[in-house]
């Protein structure tokens, strides 16, 4: 199963880093509750420090539209979507939901949602 955290990130001191945190946190705790399997989490504010090391051995500094084209790439292999507060005003969490919904791929807004999901089987 994988999990895609959304949400805002741009602009917000250390890239909002503990709230995305948090959320691996909490949907961990949740797959070891009910003893699913295989979990893997895409946590967008490690894709970002991934990729300014990558970029920086080059000597160079992504770009907003840099770190949206990996966490897309990743966003289109996901079961869901977490979305964390405040992603209704982040330009690229919108971007997100936008393609998780047009993929089909449902989104949930907190943990109650997303253990409904995962116990009741749907996908």
């Amino acid at each position: 199963m994988l999990i895609y955290i959304s949400g805002p990130i741009s602009g917000i001191i250390d890239r909002n880093k503990k709230v995305f945190q948090k959320a691996e946190r909490e949907i961990s705790s949740v797959f070891k509750s009910i003893k699913v399997d295989k979990l893997k989490i895409i946590n967008p504010v490690k894709l970002g420090y991934k990729l300014d090391a990558l970029y920086c051995a080059f000597g160079k500094k992504p770009e907003w539209a840099d770190y949206m084209r990996i966490c897309i790439e990743k966003l289109c292999k996901a079961d869901f979507v977490y979305l964390l507060p405040g992603w209704g005003i982040s330009e690229g969490a919108l971007m997100e939901k936008y393609i998780a919904t047009r993929l089909r791929i449902p989104c949930v807004e907190n943990i109650k949602e997303l253990s409904k999901f995962i116990i009741g089987g749907h996908k």
